[in-house]
Protein backbone atom coordinates (compact mmCIF):
# COMPACT_ATOMS: atom_id res chain seq x y z
CA UNK A 1 0.00 0.00 0.00
CA UNK A 2 1.39 3.24 -0.83
CA UNK A 3 -0.12 6.44 0.72
CA UNK A 4 0.39 10.02 -0.75
CA UNK A 5 -0.32 13.18 1.37
CA UNK A 6 -0.69 17.67 0.76
CA UNK A 7 3.25 17.43 0.97
CA UNK A 8 4.04 14.93 -1.90
CA UNK A 9 4.98 17.93 -4.25
CA UNK A 10 7.02 20.98 -3.46
CA UNK A 11 5.02 24.63 -3.44
CA UNK A 12 4.58 26.36 -6.48
CA UNK A 13 6.71 29.13 -7.55
CA UNK A 14 5.52 32.70 -7.30
CA UNK A 15 4.89 33.55 -10.67
CA UNK A 16 2.41 30.92 -11.03
CA UNK A 17 0.70 31.78 -7.98
CA UNK A 18 0.37 35.28 -9.43
CA UNK A 19 -0.54 33.97 -12.62
CA UNK A 20 -3.65 32.66 -11.04
CA UNK A 21 -4.20 35.71 -9.16
CA UNK A 22 -4.42 38.02 -12.20
CA UNK A 23 -6.41 34.83 -14.23
CA UNK A 24 -9.18 34.58 -11.61
CA UNK A 25 -9.61 37.94 -10.01
CA UNK A 26 -9.06 40.16 -13.41
CA UNK A 27 -12.73 40.66 -14.28
CA UNK A 28 -13.94 41.79 -10.60
CA UNK A 29 -11.18 43.72 -9.74
CA UNK A 30 -12.03 45.83 -13.44
CA UNK A 31 -15.98 45.97 -12.40
CA UNK A 32 -15.57 46.97 -9.16
CA UNK A 33 -13.45 49.64 -10.93
CA UNK A 34 -15.50 50.52 -13.03
CA UNK A 35 -18.88 50.75 -11.00
CA UNK A 36 -17.42 51.15 -7.37
CA UNK A 37 -14.48 53.30 -8.18
CA UNK A 38 -10.56 53.05 -7.35
CA UNK A 39 -10.69 51.95 -3.88
CA UNK A 40 -13.15 49.38 -4.61
CA UNK A 41 -10.55 47.64 -6.92
CA UNK A 42 -7.91 48.68 -4.27
CA UNK A 43 -9.73 46.34 -1.89
CA UNK A 44 -10.81 43.62 -4.06
CA UNK A 45 -6.93 43.35 -4.83
CA UNK A 46 -5.81 43.25 -1.37
CA UNK A 47 -8.34 40.37 -0.79
CA UNK A 48 -7.44 38.69 -4.04
CA UNK A 49 -3.88 38.15 -2.76
CA UNK A 50 -4.85 38.04 1.88
CA UNK A 51 -4.94 34.44 1.84
CA UNK A 52 -1.67 33.94 0.21
CA UNK A 53 -0.04 36.40 2.57
CA UNK A 54 -2.02 34.95 5.41
CA UNK A 55 -0.57 31.31 5.01
CA UNK A 56 2.40 30.07 2.89
CA UNK A 57 2.83 25.92 2.03
CA UNK A 58 5.94 26.35 4.01
CA UNK A 59 4.05 26.63 7.23
CA UNK A 60 1.83 24.59 8.98
CA UNK A 61 -1.61 23.61 8.06
CA UNK A 62 -3.18 24.55 10.97
CA UNK A 63 -4.16 27.97 13.14
CA UNK A 64 -6.32 30.64 12.77
CA UNK A 65 -4.17 32.64 9.90
CA UNK A 66 -4.68 29.04 7.89
CA UNK A 67 -8.03 28.55 8.45
CA UNK A 68 -8.99 32.04 7.09
CA UNK A 69 -7.20 31.83 4.41
CA UNK A 70 -8.89 28.66 3.06
CA UNK A 71 -12.07 30.38 4.20
CA UNK A 72 -11.72 33.51 2.31
CA UNK A 73 -9.97 31.68 -0.59
CA UNK A 74 -12.73 29.14 -1.59
CA UNK A 75 -15.42 31.09 -0.75
CA UNK A 76 -14.14 34.04 -3.11
CA UNK A 77 -13.31 31.47 -5.91
CA UNK A 78 -16.18 29.57 -5.95
CA UNK A 79 -19.15 32.39 -6.71
CA UNK A 80 -16.63 34.42 -8.64
CA UNK A 81 -16.35 31.07 -10.91
CA UNK A 82 -19.53 29.93 -11.16
CA UNK A 83 -20.62 33.61 -12.04
CA UNK A 84 -18.27 34.53 -14.68
CA UNK A 85 -20.59 34.62 -17.51
CA UNK A 86 -22.29 37.58 -15.19
CA UNK A 87 -19.22 39.50 -15.01
CA UNK A 88 -18.84 38.99 -18.96
CA UNK A 89 -22.58 39.86 -19.58
CA UNK A 90 -21.38 42.99 -17.61
CA UNK A 91 -19.04 44.64 -19.74
CA UNK A 92 -20.87 43.49 -22.90
CA UNK A 93 -24.05 45.17 -21.95
CA UNK A 94 -21.40 48.55 -21.86
CA UNK A 95 -19.07 48.21 -24.44
CA UNK A 96 -21.04 45.77 -26.68
CA UNK A 97 -18.51 46.22 -29.90
CA UNK A 98 -15.03 45.70 -28.00
CA UNK A 99 -16.19 42.92 -25.31
CA UNK A 100 -19.15 41.75 -27.29
CA UNK A 101 -16.59 40.55 -30.02
CA UNK A 102 -14.09 39.13 -27.44
CA UNK A 103 -16.92 36.86 -26.19
CA UNK A 104 -18.44 35.73 -29.27
CA UNK A 105 -14.88 34.61 -30.19
CA UNK A 106 -14.41 32.91 -26.88
CA UNK A 107 -17.81 31.52 -27.43
CA UNK A 108 -16.87 30.12 -31.01
CA UNK A 109 -13.19 28.90 -30.06
CA UNK A 110 -14.30 26.87 -26.99
CA UNK A 111 -17.94 25.60 -28.58
CA UNK A 112 -16.78 24.91 -32.14
CA UNK A 113 -12.87 25.07 -33.23
CA UNK A 114 -10.79 23.80 -29.51
CA UNK A 115 -13.24 20.80 -27.59
CA UNK A 116 -10.44 19.00 -25.90
CA UNK A 117 -13.05 18.07 -23.58
CA UNK A 118 -14.95 15.37 -25.87
CA UNK A 119 -11.38 14.26 -26.18
CA UNK A 120 -8.35 14.01 -23.97
CA UNK A 121 -8.50 17.07 -22.10
CA UNK A 122 -5.55 19.73 -21.40
CA UNK A 123 -4.21 18.82 -18.37
CA UNK A 124 -1.72 20.75 -16.62
CA UNK A 125 -0.18 18.49 -14.59
CA UNK A 126 2.50 21.22 -12.74
CA UNK A 127 -0.83 23.63 -12.12
CA UNK A 128 -2.78 20.79 -10.40
CA UNK A 129 0.38 19.53 -8.26
CA UNK A 130 1.35 22.85 -7.14
CA UNK A 131 -1.22 25.81 -7.30
CA UNK A 132 -1.49 27.41 -4.18
CA UNK A 133 -5.60 27.19 -3.86
CA UNK A 134 -5.44 23.06 -4.56
CA UNK A 135 -2.26 22.62 -2.20
CA UNK A 136 -3.97 24.44 0.53
CA UNK A 137 -7.28 22.59 -0.19
CA UNK A 138 -5.55 19.42 0.15
CA UNK A 139 -4.09 20.75 3.28
CA UNK A 140 -7.31 21.80 5.21
CA UNK A 141 -8.95 17.97 3.87
CA UNK A 142 -5.82 16.25 5.37
CA UNK A 143 -6.31 14.81 1.97
CA UNK A 144 -4.57 11.08 2.15
CA UNK A 145 -4.74 8.74 -1.15
CA UNK A 146 -4.24 5.18 -0.51
CA UNK A 147 -3.04 3.27 -3.54
CA UNK A 148 -3.25 -0.87 -3.52
CA UNK A 149 -0.22 -2.87 -4.24
CA UNK A 150 -2.75 -4.79 -6.58
CA UNK A 151 -3.56 -1.30 -8.48
CA UNK A 152 0.41 -0.34 -8.87
CA UNK A 153 1.29 -3.68 -10.33
CA UNK A 154 -1.65 -3.63 -12.72
CA UNK A 155 0.00 -3.02 -16.13
CA UNK A 156 -0.46 0.81 -17.20
CA UNK A 157 -2.75 -0.45 -20.63
CA UNK A 158 -5.51 -2.21 -19.00
CA UNK A 159 -8.45 0.88 -18.11
CA UNK A 160 -9.12 0.86 -14.57
CA UNK A 161 -12.77 3.08 -13.39
CA UNK A 162 -11.86 4.88 -10.49
CA UNK A 163 -15.48 6.19 -8.62
CA UNK A 164 -15.48 8.50 -6.14
CA UNK A 165 -18.31 8.95 -3.23
CA UNK A 166 -20.12 11.23 -2.40
CA UNK A 167 -21.10 14.62 -4.38
CA UNK A 168 -20.31 13.11 -7.68
CA UNK A 169 -17.06 13.67 -10.00
CA UNK A 170 -17.00 17.60 -9.88
CA UNK A 171 -16.76 17.83 -6.69
CA UNK A 172 -13.80 20.39 -5.57
CA UNK A 173 -12.22 17.38 -3.69
CA UNK A 174 -11.92 15.85 -7.61
CA UNK A 175 -9.54 19.12 -7.99
CA UNK A 176 -7.64 18.13 -4.68
CA UNK A 177 -6.97 14.54 -6.02
CA UNK A 178 -5.69 15.06 -9.44
CA UNK A 179 -2.40 16.28 -8.63
CA UNK A 180 -2.04 13.29 -6.04
CA UNK A 181 -3.01 10.54 -9.00
CA UNK A 182 0.23 12.04 -11.17
CA UNK A 183 2.51 9.94 -8.88
CA UNK A 184 -0.26 7.09 -7.61
CA UNK A 185 -0.51 6.29 -10.95
CA UNK A 186 2.28 7.43 -13.03
CA UNK A 187 2.47 6.33 -16.91
CA UNK A 188 -1.64 6.07 -17.10
CA UNK A 189 -4.05 8.28 -19.14
CA UNK A 190 -6.60 9.97 -16.01
CA UNK A 191 -9.53 11.43 -17.05
CA UNK A 192 -12.32 12.33 -14.87
CA UNK A 193 -16.02 12.98 -16.28
CA UNK A 194 -17.78 15.98 -15.50
CA UNK A 195 -20.91 17.59 -16.39
CA UNK A 196 -21.14 18.97 -20.02
CA UNK A 197 -22.77 22.47 -18.65
CA UNK A 198 -19.16 23.29 -17.08
CA UNK A 199 -17.08 23.20 -20.14
CA UNK A 200 -19.66 26.34 -21.11
CA UNK A 201 -18.43 28.49 -18.42
CA UNK A 202 -14.85 30.49 -18.31
CA UNK A 203 -12.80 29.87 -15.67
CA UNK A 204 -14.84 26.32 -14.83
CA UNK A 205 -13.98 25.27 -17.98
CA UNK A 206 -10.36 25.62 -18.09
CA UNK A 207 -10.16 24.75 -14.41
CA UNK A 208 -11.51 20.79 -15.32
CA UNK A 209 -9.45 20.96 -18.14
CA UNK A 210 -6.17 21.79 -16.74
CA UNK A 211 -7.54 18.91 -13.69
CA UNK A 212 -8.14 16.52 -16.72
CA UNK A 213 -11.77 16.19 -16.54
CA UNK A 214 -13.85 15.48 -20.19
CA UNK A 215 -17.65 15.99 -21.14
CA UNK A 216 -19.73 12.97 -18.91
CA UNK A 217 -22.23 12.88 -21.79
CA UNK A 218 -23.06 9.19 -23.10
CA UNK A 219 -20.78 10.20 -26.58
CA UNK A 220 -18.16 11.01 -24.69
CA UNK A 221 -17.79 8.73 -22.03
CA UNK A 222 -18.28 5.74 -23.83
CA UNK A 223 -14.70 6.17 -26.31
CA UNK A 224 -11.92 3.77 -25.87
Amino acid sequence: MRVLDSNTYAAGPLWLEGLVVIWVFALPVAACAWQLGTLAALISTVLAVLPRLLWRPSSPPEGRAFIIANALYWNMISPLFFGSPLFVALFVSVWPRACGGAALLYVVTVKFLLRPDLADSSAWPFFSQRDWGIRAMRQYLRLRLHVSDKLIARPAAQPVIIAIHPHGIAADFRVALDGLLYAALPGRTVLALAASVLFSLPFVRELCLWTRCIDASKKVAAQP
